[in-house]
């Protein structure tokens, strides 16, 4: 809410602090300090003048205004309703006839003006519109810079910025109180989760960096529902380079390090201006590794106590010290050995899948690139557990029981899907939901909250997914080893697994390069080591998809799904298993050919099929060394007993 042009005298003042925020300290002084009641601050980093009643927040909001703009932040109302209940706690006339020109006026502040008016007002004074910056469907930021004014510090255009919001189909000035989302280029939502996110001074700079697919995000509008996606993340900050921009950056500071991985701020290097940034860096000629290896060098920003004293934007930025030491333990006990010969006659037993010949109790790594369809298949796969109908009509579900759905979809959107494929109320009961979102980081306590759950669920669910696994552990360490902390992260799940004797999904993204179920999946090698069972799904230039299937214990499967059409778009259809169906393309058509017209030499089937007939031969050869074709006197001819399912 913008300053409104009402005045309040130095008593009236005193009386709405003294019944809106009765933990704040009146005191004799220019000054009055003490915790913010917006973000429920712990420190005294709330300023307020006595005589005015102005307020600025110099902790996590890093804003200010007046007492109406006050009230708006705690009670969520318009101007209108906010100024009556200053009012009525100031107990000043609020009524029309009390003064009918103030009322006329405030009125005319509360009037809403089309964004093209300011513009065109902008233009006239010799502003331009340089970009528009998205903060979602409905509201957006507008940057214009001058034809003539330049910067004082910088040889660069002056600049000025408007909100922009869209309410009934015509776009208005301001942001009509909507939510800012963070605002982040597509590197920062596509970025690996150990990657290293800078937090820039506007959006113009994220822009900067996206364009060297650098991650950013802007700390300029961050507040605490926005900051939601950096939860778990490495964060550095490159604030501007005087007193406003690092008094900003502590600001965002203070609300940051509670919920990031890590969090560092960058000092700009002497070979740029004093209040350089990275489009000055970008002018210079730097590229993606200097700027890389500049966040790399940022300064650690240490983790406050509770009950450390805030000290307003004055906290001297230290080196992280070093926690804790292991202790010595000279008299450990020595570790348990068992000889092996007082089993050697008990009964290997045979592990039950839940589905056969595909989801085994223990921990599954299932992988593929973005939008490829794992949640799809995973919906498929839940629905048959709890319902104990076998997957797709094919493959039998031996176990049933509770699913634990760890999502990154609302509750809304993973109802939907479950509804779409077929489950009802009653399946429902078996089927829990928790968001993701709402879990803690990984190593942050959120295994022990998974864990803690499992235990607590009566009946224990047999099977959890966990989709996906980079929103689940949200960061990790930021030293040591990357491929031991994701061995570490991904065997806590394979011990949850183990304790409660259940099998555990957990989706994952594939690296870009190609390689074979293990060496695709996202990450180091620590990943898929952890687990029981890979998956893979790949899509074939034709649209299939082909699920690959590594098992520690178990045999290497291949099955070949396709996409239904329709109102069921999304989910999948088995249509064969087996060395057949990870056929490629070109290779299916021959194999089928020859099921269909047995008895023809490989010149009649190249001219049928249309096809080189050297690359024929290779496709016949290779069929006939995985036990498909045979070539016989008369031509070739198929070999059954390939496994196929669904026609």
């Amino acid at each position: 809410m913008a300053d409104s042009p009402i005045t309040f005298s130095s008593s009236e003042v005193a009386t709405y602090y003294k019944a809106r925020v009765p933990q704040f300290q009146q005191r004799e002084a220019s000054q009055w300090r003490g915790a913010c009641p917006i973000h429920n601050g712990k420190h005294h980093s709330f300023a307020v003048e006595p005589t005015t009643g102005r307020w600025f927040c110099h902790s996590a909001c890093g804003r200010g205004g007046d007492i109406l703009a006050l009230e708006a932040e705690l009670s969520g109302g318009n101007f209108t309703a906010c100024k009556a209940e200053v009012f009525r706690i100031i107990g000043r006339d609020d009524s029309p006839r009390g003064n009918p020109k103030a009322r006329q006026a405030e009125e005319g502040k509360a009037r809403k003006t089309l964004a093209s008016d300011v513009r065109r007002t902008l233009e006239l004074s010799g502003w331009r519109l340089k970009k528009e910056f998205e903060f979602g469907p409905e509201l957006r930021k507008v940057r214009f810079e001058h034809m003539s004014d330049v910067q004082e510090d910088k040889e660069r255009a002056e600049k000025t910025y408007r909100w922009e919001h869209l309410e009934g189909g015509k776009w208005w000035s301001g942001d009509g109180g909507k939510q800012k989302r963070l605002y982040a280029n597509r590197a920062f939502w596509e970025r690996d989760q150990v990657e290293i996110a800078i937090g820039f001074e506007g959006e113009n700079k994220v822009d900067a960096a996206g364009e060297m697919s650098i991650a950013g995000f802007s700390f300029k509008e961050l507040d605490e529902e926005s900051a939601r996606p950096l939860e778990g993340s490495n964060v550095v900050l490159w604030p501007d380079h005087d007193e406003p921009g690092m008094r900003m950056a502590k600001a965002r500071a203070d609300l940051l390090t509670p919920i990031v991985g890590s969090l560092g701020l960058i000092e700009p290097p002497a070979e740029l201006p004093e209040s350089g940034d990275i489009i000055d860096a970008v002018a210079l000629g730097w590229g993606a590794k200097q700027i890389r290896e500049l966040a790399a060098r940022a300064k650690p920003l240490p983790r406050q106590s509770a009950d450390s004293q805030d000290s307003g934007v004055d906290t001297e930025v230290r080196p992280q010290e070093k926690i804790e030491t292991r202790p010595n333990r000279p008299h450990q006990a020595p570790l348990k050995v068992h000889a092996m010969d007082t089993q050697f006659d008990e009964p290997d037993t045979a592990v039950e899948p839940l589905i056969e010949d595909l989801l085994f109790p223990g921990l599954t790594l299932f992988h593929a690139p973005p939008k490829r369809g794992k949640t799809f298949l995973a919906v498929q796969i839940v629905h048959a557990v709890v319902t104990g109908t076998p997957l797709e009509n094919c493959l039998i579900v031996k176990k049933t029981g509770p699913v634990l759905y760890l999502s990154e979809m609302s509750q809304a959107q993973s109802r939907k899907r479950t509804k779409a494929v077929g489950m009802t109320r009653e399946d429902h009961r078996q089927l829990f939901f928790s968001a993701v979102h709402e879990m803690r980081p990984w190593a942050g306590g959120g295994a022990e909250e998974l864990e803690a759950t499992v235990e607590a669920m009566n009946p224990k669910p047999v099977l959890i997914v966990a989709d996906s696994l980079l929103g689940i552990i949200k960061a990790m360490q930021s030293r040591g080893s990357v491929a031991v902390q994701e061995y570490a992260i991904v065997d806590r799940f394979k011990r949850i697994s183990d304790r409660f004797s259940i099998s555990i999904l957990v989706i994952h993204h594939s690296r870009k390069l190609k390689g074979d179920a293990i060496e695709s999946a996202m990450g180091t090698g620590g990943i898929p080591a952890a687990c029981d069972d890979v998956w893979a799904l790949a899509r074939e230039s034709d649209g299939d998809g082909i699920l690959t299937c590594e098992g520690r214990d178990n045999e290497s499967r291949v099955y070949r799904f396709r996409q239904r059409s329709g109102d069921q778009g999304g989910f999948w259809e088995l249509i064969e298993s087996g060395e057949r169906a990870a056929l490629g393309v070109q290779r299916r058509t021959v194999l089928k050919f020859v099921e269909e017209n047995p008895n023809l030499n490989p010149k009649q089937i190249a001219e049928r099929l249309n096809m080189n007939e050297k690359t024929l031969g290779t496709h016949l050869r290779r069929l006939a060394d995985a036990g498909m074709v045979r070539n016989e006197r008369t031509g070739y001819i198929a070999l059954r007993g390939q496994r196929s399912v669904g026609g």
